[in-house]
């Protein structure tokens, strides 16, 4: 028999590494079926007896991402708008504006032209290693297996600046070298996975607004005494005392009192609706004007918001046909533009050989393809889409 269980995976960047992901988990031992998230950062597993965690949490790491067990991940999440991709995107462009500066701009004269390849040298070797590491990565795992992704053009045009300039400055130390580009290359990049970044974080909180409908706290009545008690100690059964204003913290029945109550969050509809005895409310809802008395039916994880939120979940990890499309045009278009770049540099190796800087030129159009054509709009537009409607038609109570 079946069983699933979600994980949450850290280090995708774009859509191509959510299908490289679920490539090599179908070959997994004891995994039935995978569907993974670029948006929601989610893996849902279908899986048998013959499944083992650790063997597939290992495959994660080899592929360059991280796994966690959404059980046991922090519920806390990171707060801060200006984030580690931030930070390193700016180090990254000051960097390269400096090495601009000491080679064609207006500090270009303090140094002499073999000083300022060197002191290039050393900048963008210092740039790559420190932040060029997952792209080298991406790149490294793309000659392994032949999986390519963002990171995997982005790595190559790197590389391929960085060992075109290394070679330059090996023949002539007063070489006209491009290190320049590499920091600008690696700033702009990371700049836009913050941004991309951002977009996700964005997705993700409209979907813990839901959660937010779920109140912590309720009063429960015990021997006639008011406990404030929390909502997840509450058991079916139980009664529990609603004044006005508050939320209507357990699916439930009025035992006693009427009111009126907001369940715009359940029909989109925000005009109150009267409860009297024997009616039914539902969690999430807001009891306006009147005091009640509540049976509690249901448990926290059995409520209608609940199923709403899982529901929501679900929605999100199933991919919609238009999604299904745009991956597998990633999936194709990533190899295509390994290929086309390789057609531009021996295009323009033919076509301009007898031209005195032809291997230049040949390079710096190979490095262009590689850097502008990238899928991240395609494969992040989607998935953001999906996420953000469904969270939305929910709380209009779709």
């Amino acid at each position: 028999m079946s069983k699933n269980k979600q994980f949450k995976i850290e280090g995708m960047t774009c859509a191509s590494c959510s299908q490289i992901i679920e490539s090599n988990a179908k070959k997994v031992p004891g995994i039935d079926s995978i569907v993974v998230n670029f948006a929601t950062e989610k893996a849902n597993i279908s899986f048998n007896e013959n499944f083992d965690e650790e063997v597939f949490l290992q495959l994660l790491t080899s592929l360059g991402y991280r796994g966690l067990d959404i059980d046991k991940v922090d519920s806390i999440n990171d707060t801060r708008f200006f984030n580690d991709f931030f930070y390193h995107s700016v180090i990254c462009l000051i960097a390269g504006t400096f090495l601009m500066a000491i080679s064609m701009g207006p500090f270009s004269s303090i140094f002499s032209h073999s000083s300022s390849n060197i002191i290039q040298l050393l900048v963008s070797t210092l740039v790559f290693i420190f932040f060029g590491k997952p792209y080298l990565k991406s790149t490294l795992h793309f000659f392994h297996t032949f999986e390519a992704g963002m990171n995997t053009l982005i790595g190559l045009g790197v590389i391929s600046s960085y060992l075109y300039s290394l070679s330059l400055l090996m023949l002539s130390s007063h070489a006209h070298v491009y290190f320049e580009t590499i920091p600008f290359i690696l700033g702009f990049t990371l700049l836009g996975h913050f941004l991309e970044d951002k977009a996700k974080t964005k997705a993700r909180s409209s979907l813990s607004s839901l959660y937010k409908m779920q109140i912590k706290f309720a009063s429960k009545i015990v021997g006639g005494i008011e406990e404030r008690t929390p909502v997840i100690e509450l058991r079916s059964g139980d009664i529990i005392r609603l004044r006005p204003g508050e939320k209507i913290p357990l699916d439930g029945e009025i035992i006693e009192g009427t009111t009126h109550t907001d369940e715009s969050m359940i029909s989109g509809e925000s005009l109150p609706n009267v409860k009297k005895i024997g009616d039914k409310i539902f969690a999430g809802s807001l009891n306006l004007d009147g005091s009640v008395s509540i049976k509690v039916l249901t448990e926290l994880q059995q409520t209608f918001i609940s199923d709403v939120v899982a529901y929501v979940e679900k929605a999100q990890l199933k991919k919609a046909n238009i999604q299904k499309i745009a991956d597998k045009v990633v999936s194709f278009f990533v190899p295509f533009i390994l290929i086309f770049s390789v057609f531009t540099f021996l295009g323009w190796i033919f076509l301009y050989r007898n031209h005195p800087d032809y291997l230049y030129q040949a390079i710096s159009h190979m490095v262009a393809v590689l850097l502008i054509a990238c899928p991240c709009a395609l494969g992040l537009a989607v998935p953001m889409a999906v996420m953000l409607s469904t969270t939305s038609a929910s709380k209009s109570g779709l």
